[in-house]
């Protein structure tokens, strides 16, 4: 895979804070533009580097998509982190202190942090 220019000065923003220091990102692009691989390389480097203190949560709008993403990153994260999918099928809000990454629609988020 290689990066598109914009994805690289986005990864370089603030001197190259986001992915050096874990600093906060916004950034935008259109449908198919490649906004899911710089958060994969993100979440992926801040894993490995041990930098998640808690759960990260990954947000969606849709059941399915739930479930896609949360295959994706669990065959991305193998033997990493633990990795789950959170909607509104699955009963409780809870999260487990062993899941790193929970992938989750907007409502179900909503429900898990009001439950902690």
């Amino acid at each position: 895979t290689t990066l598109h220019p914009w994805q690289i000065e986005c990864l370089r923003s603030g001197g190259g804070d986001c992915w050096l220091n874990g600093a906060s990102l916004v950034y935008s692009a259109p449908t198919g533009g490649g906004k899911t691989l710089v958060a994969e390389l993100l979440l992926l480097r801040r894993i490995l580097f041990g930098a998640v203190d808690g759960t990260v949560l990954w947000l969606v709008p849709l059941k399915a998509l739930a479930n896609e993403v949360s295959a994706k990153l669990s065959s991305l994260l193998e033997n990493l982190a633990v990795v789950q999918a959170f909607h509104g099928d699955d009963g409780g809000a809870k999260l487990s202190p062993k899941v790193k990454v929970a992938v989750t629609t907007y409502e179900k988020a909503n429900a898990i942090l009001n439950a902690q």
